[in-house]
């Protein structure tokens, strides 16, 4: 296993360490009153005019959006035959997005009772931010690698934290999620990204020793 993987295997089994850590915390109720303190001084921000700019970005940042636009990135790459740089856009981000339903329904989380949003469906963990979490790391993964410093490559990375960052707290502003799920969302997100490029670089290792004479 090369170098890369090896960081990528450490970094995925974090996330998803991290990821059952916070769920443990939730089933026990640790995450409770963390959670009510921050949902209740977020609601001291309402105010018309942020919540119709929340509401535009919330609604630009689901899953459907997002994991719509990685499928049309991964079928590029396919025509292209960048075949293993398609694995982290349609399994990554659109996997992802599809994976976190059962999740939710699995861990059975109810949402805030006061939310701006009436939204269907349980809680943890936030899809919006799992999603976000996927797509904008995607991104940076499939344009940084070879870039050389500079302020095109700091703009493509503080674009895709303030993507990520912004989707999120839209979801705690609107008070449909707590921020445990906000958390869960980004380490989910964060294991199943690694995980699809781990996938994609063992499977491009393998090809190009098939190739070699």
């Amino acid at each position: 296993m090369h170098r890369h993987e090896r960081l990528l295997a450490f970094v995925m089994g974090v996330s998803f360490l991290g990821f059952f850590i916070v769920l443990a915390c939730v089933f026990t109720g640790l995450t409770q009153t963390t959670d009510q303190w921050v949902s209740l001084h977020i609601q001291a921000w309402w105010s018309p005019a942020v919540t119709q700019a929340m509401l535009w970005v919330t609604d630009l940042g689901r899953p459907l959006v997002l994991g719509g636009i990685a499928v049309a990135v991964g079928i590029i790459l396919l025509v292209r035959k960048r075949w293993f740089a398609a694995i982290p856009a349609l399994m990554g981000v659109a996997g992802g997005a599809f994976l976190v339903l059962p999740i939710k329904e699995l861990v059975h989380r109810p949402r805030p009772e006061t939310g701006l949003l009436t939204v269907s469906g349980y809680s943890f963990p936030s899809d919006h931010a799992t999603v976000a979490a996927l797509f904008f790391g995607f991104l940076l993964c499939l344009f940084i690698p070879g870039r050389k410093p500079g302020a095109l490559k700091w703009l493509l990375i503080a674009f895709s934290i303030a993507g990520i960052v912004l989707i999120s707290f839209t979801r705690l502003y609107l008070d449909v999620h707590w921020l445990s799920d906000i958390l869960g969302g980004w380490l989910f997100g964060l294991g199943w990204l690694c995980a699809s490029l781990l996938l994609a670089d063992v499977l491009q290792t393998r090809s190009s020793r098939d190739k070699e004479p």
